[in-house]
């Protein structure tokens, strides 16, 4: 089975400061690690080297065994489209569309067939529980219902290794924020994907395999 994740002497600049240097991790299949830190410690500049939106300046990241590092922008993206589910604070839901075709939407834009696109979206909106929302319009839902199908939105691929996910929990409540955090980690082991999810809050980390606490770099 591929590793879903290996980043290694990763080193991540802003102007002339070093967030990150010297990063080193591995995510094994089924395995969520919780990232956390203070503010300015890197963790989103960090997620967006781990999705191949930035480049670190120095180190190797593979996602699945494919190399993310060293290679075009255009390869990156590719590999990001196939491999990498992502989830975010805000869940940027389409309002003039259906649930089940926010979900879908990705795969449509890809030319896979309406049918399939479809019925890949109901059936990752049956994995986080929420299948009976697919024909509702978005602006009906609740904050939990939205990060959810978010999620969902995230986990439609089947050919994906990794969810990265970036305070998804921060707009919830502690109740939602929880439930959220448990189908996460439940869907990654499940699934045998890997999972970093970026989090302030400890009872979201709580649920993880286990944390990575990123501090600041001191250095220049």
């Amino acid at each position: 089975m591929r590793i879903p994740l290996v980043a290694d002497g990763v080193v991540v600049k802003f102007a002339d400061h070093v967030l990150l240097r010297d990063f080193a991790l591995q995510v094994d299949p089924g395995e969520s690690v919780a990232l956390m830190g203070p503010s300015g410690s890197g963790k989103t500049s960090l997620l967006k080297c781990l999705v191949g939106l930035a480049v670190p300046s120095a180190g190797s990241i593979e996602v699945a065994g494919s190399a993310m590092t060293g290679i075009s922008a255009a390869k990156r993206a590719d590999m990001r489209r196939e491999l990498i589910g992502t989830a975010y604070q805000t869940p940027d839901l389409l309002t003039e569309i259906s649930v089940q075709e926010n979900v879908a939407i990705t795969l449509l834009f890809e030319g896979v067939g309406r049918d399939k696109a479809l019925s890949d979206a109901r059936r990752s909106l049956a994995s986080v529980g929420i299948e009976h929302l697919a024909e509702r319009g978005v602006e009906n839902l609740s904050g939990g219902e939205a990060q959810r199908v978010s999620l969902a939105r995230a986990l439609v691929r089947e050919s994906m290794s990794l969810l990265v996910a970036d305070e998804p929990t921060a707009s919830l409540d502690g109740a939602n924020a929880v439930r959220l955090a448990e189908l996460m980690t439940g869907m990654v082991h499940e699934r045998g994907i890997g999972a970093v999810i970026a989090t302030h809050d400890q009872r979201v980390a709580d649920r993880c395999d286990r944390v990575v606490e990123l501090q600041m770099a001191m250095a220049q």
